[in-house]
C-alpha cells in the first residue's frame, strides 16, 4: 500500500490523522472536510459495524463527509480508489 499522507493527490492535499471528539480519522482533506477511512476486514464484524455507524454519524454531525475504502480495494485497484476519492472530493 502506498503512503498518501502529506502528498498532493490529484490536486488536493491529504493530511494524516484527524482527531474529532473521541474519534480518530485516518486521513482528512480539511478544505472540503472530507474524511477518508481505510478499513480492514475487521470492520465487517458485527460489533465494529455498529461502532463505525456511530462514529460516522458523529463525524457527519460535525460537518464531515466520510468515505470508507477497504484495504483490499487499495491493493487491487489503487487508480480506481484515487478516482473514487477525487469524485467524492469534487462533489463537495
Amino acid at each position: 500500500m502506498q503512503n498518501i499522507s502529506g502528498y498532493s493527490i490529484i490536486s488536493f492535499y491529504v493530511t494524516f490523522i484527524l482527531v474529532a471528539g473521541k474519534y480518530i480519522a485516518d486521513f482528512v482533506c480539511m478544505d472540503k472536510k472530507l474524511i477518508i477511512e481505510l478499513d480492514g476486514s475487521q470492520h465487517l464484524e458485527n460489533e465494529n459495524v455498529e461502532y463505525d455507524k456511530e462514529r460516522t454519524e458523529y463525524l457527519l454531525k460535525s460537518g464531515y463527509k466520510v468515505v470508507r475504502i477497504f484495504n483490499n480495494d487499495i491493493s487491487k485497484n489503487i487508480n480506481g480508489v484515487l478516482g473514487y476519492i477525487l469524485q467524492e472530493y469534487t462533489k463537495l
